[in-house]
């Protein structure tokens, strides 16, 4: 018996310290969860999306990833052997399985209940079932770089065409014609809206708002969908909402926080850094590929995933003198990141602009010394253009164009006023003219500003549904050749200035931005290749009685992405038609994203580091 007792109070005793130890080691049933990060692989895909224009970039420009809302389900671009689709990752599996149906989409989303993911695809947006099922067109539309599925299944996305311009629209989510809701006022500074995100409810958007086709001063705006007010919160870009009671948004490849009333539509409290090296489409070398755009998202229960890398350094590039043969001699100037180069007609200076901060400035460099001086101040400034006689210079930049004296003696004039980007491309040989190409939301066209003829105003040359650019006027000034995207694809033409006229046809298999010789016995233009590639072309072309043109042969080729820029050209050529100024970007090893970072529970950590109250 008094065995038996001992045995039994010996129980009791090993019971009372297992009930110990476990209260020890679990946590309380009211505590927080942990806070745990990972590192996902993409398998099979071999790295995060990079579009093709990223030249030597493997990296996303528009938005890669989109949690479902539960936080079991991330869906994400990806690429394996050149081929880009969207791949479903469940957190209970081991890899992702290809989206079927997604090939070349990008800018996933899901829809609120987590069934259904948009995207953008060969110029519509679609959308899918996760359960199986072909896509569904929703709209057509030019490239985007985000979308946000609202409630009351209505979609908001952004108008982000390749000259890096746009509004929102929205859609039903079941399809229909998208009709726009916001769009940038250029009278107020603003340049493009982007990114947008719906809050709850259904009743409020955020987006991004660019005042340039830089990135580094935009705003984030909350925007009223019952009163239409918009309110800018704070710096930054790629805003979004979560339950917490926070706006996660970035800033230079930093995650940032603050306290948001998502009813007053108001930051409560400072913005805090909580996440650095998120990846963001920050310094890029197109407007188009500027978005902004982070690769982040956050479920609505509160875990994140991430593509570390931060923003690129600064683009650098050299100027460079290629010959026929294709033999390249640099030019003694810095590098920098160089566009518009233009040589004036004594052919001993050289005007172009590169960005400065958030915009862009123009200089005219002494290819005798290699000397470079400052023509206008930092602005959003682009694309010089010498007059016939090398006095003057004509430049764009925001809201309309503007002239200058090239010595730097005297201030800018104006030349026009305009709500839309107008870029310069060509002088006429009489001084008299100045063509440009004015750039919408939905289109480009050609036009003509008279010169030395009071207050005349500019009028359209070329104004159609298509995409016309680069205009060029020949020697003698009764032509003028361009390029178009009427066929389907950029090709060069020339018609009589200042018509009507027949359309002549120059090139044969693709060809873009003209240049006629000095003499005005060739047309010289771009045909491009992948990755960056450009063959130079040239055509014979005789222009009396009338036009014609010889079979396009091939000049050189090589690597020199930037040279066909929206509106107006990135290289030029010499007097003697044997040389050809170029940019030549600094070649940098791509880098390309093959892991996200997960951190599940990673709310408990905002609330811990941003509180709410």
């Amino acid at each position: 018996a008094v065995a038996s007792a001992a045995l039994l109070v010996g129980a009791a005793v090993a019971t009372l310290a297992l009930a110990a130890f476990v209260s020890v080691r679990r946590p309380p049933a009211d505590s927080a969860p942990p806070v745990t990060r990972l590192l996902m692989g993409l398998q099979p895909a071999e790295s995060l999306l990079g579009r093709p224009e990223t030249i030597s970039q493997a990296r996303p420009t528009r938005t890669a990833m989109a949690w479902s809302p539960d936080g079991r389900t991330l869906v994400f671009g990806g690429d394996r052997a050149g081929v880009q689709q969207l791949y479903v990752r469940r957190l209970d599996q081991l890899q992702a399985t290809p989206l079927a149906g997604t090939e070349g989409a990008d800018s996933p989303f899901f829809s609120p209940d987590g069934g259904t993911v948009g995207f953008w695809a060969a110029g519509a947006l679609k959308k899918v079932a996760l359960s199986g099922g072909p896509p569904v067109t929703i709209c057509a539309t030019p490239a985007i770089g985000g979308a946000t599925w609202a409630d009351g299944d209505v979609i908001f996305f952004d108008n982000l065409s390749g000259i890096g311009v746009g509004g929102i629209s929205r859609v039903a989510a079941g399809g229909g014609r998208p009709e726009a809701v916001a769009m940038p006022d250029v009278s107020k500074g603003e340049y493009s809206y982007r990114l947008p995100r719906a809050l709850p409810g259904g009743h409020a958007l955020l987006f991004t708002s660019a005042p340039t086709n830089q990135i580094a001063d935009a705003k984030i705006v909350v925007w009223s969908l019952a009163t239409g007010q918009q309110v800018v919160l704070t710096d930054g870009a790629d805003a979004r909402y979560i339950p917490t009671g926070h706006l996660v948004f970035v800033r230079k490849g930093a995650l940032v926080a603050a306290p948001f009333d998502v009813t007053a539509l108001r930051l409560t409290g400072d913005a805090v850094g909580v996440v650095d090296d998120v990846m963001q489409a920050f310094n890029a070398p197109t407007a188009s590929l500027r978005t902004g755009a982070a690769q982040f998202d956050v479920s609505a229960e509160g875990s994140l995933a991430y593509a570390p890398g931060g923003i690129l350094a600064q683009d650098t590039r050299s100027l460079v003198w290629v010959d026929r043969t294709g033999s390249v001699t640099p030019l003694a100037l810095p590098l920098r990141e160089y566009w518009g180069p233009r040589l004036a007609p004594d052919g001993q200076r050289l005007g172009f602009y590169f960005y400065e901060g958030a915009g862009g400035r123009a200089w005219i460099a002494d290819l005798r010394n290699g000397t470079a001086t400052p023509f206008t101040e930092t602005g959003n400034v682009f694309h010089t253009v010498w007059s016939p006689d090398g006095v003057r210079v004509a430049y764009g930049a925001d809201r309309g164009l503007f002239w200058r004296q090239a010595d730097g003696s005297g201030g800018p004039a104006r030349l026009t006023t305009s709500s839309n980007t107008q870029v310069p491309s060509a002088w006429s040989p009489d001084g008299k003219a100045l063509a440009f190409v004015e750039q919408t939301p939905s289109g480009q066209d050609i036009w003509v500003l008279p010169i030395g003829e009071g207050e005349a105003s500019p009028r359209p040359w070329l104004s159609t549904r298509f995409i016309e650019a680069h205009p060029d006027w020949s020697p003698d000034g009764r032509w003028i050749a361009y390029d178009s995207n009427e066929s389907g694809r950029s090709e060069v033409y020339v018609q009589p200035y200042p018509g009507p006229g027949a359309r002549y046809a120059v090139s044969r298999d693709g060809g873009s931005t003209p240049v006629w010789a000095r003499d005005g016995r060739e047309l010289f233009y771009l045909a491009s290749g992948p990755n960056g590639q450009i063959t130079m072309m040239t055509a014979s072309v005789t222009t009396t009685p009338g036009l014609s043109t010889g079979t396009p042969t091939k000049l050189f080729q090589g690597r020199y992405p930037f040279a066909a820029s929206a509106g107006a050209r990135s290289y030029d050529v010499a007097a003697d038609g044997r040389r050809f100024i170029m940019i030549q970007p600094v070649e940098q090893p791509p880098l390309p994203v093959a892991q996200i970072v997960i951190v599940q529970n990673w709310a408990e950590e905002l609330k811990r580091l941003v509180p709410t109250k």
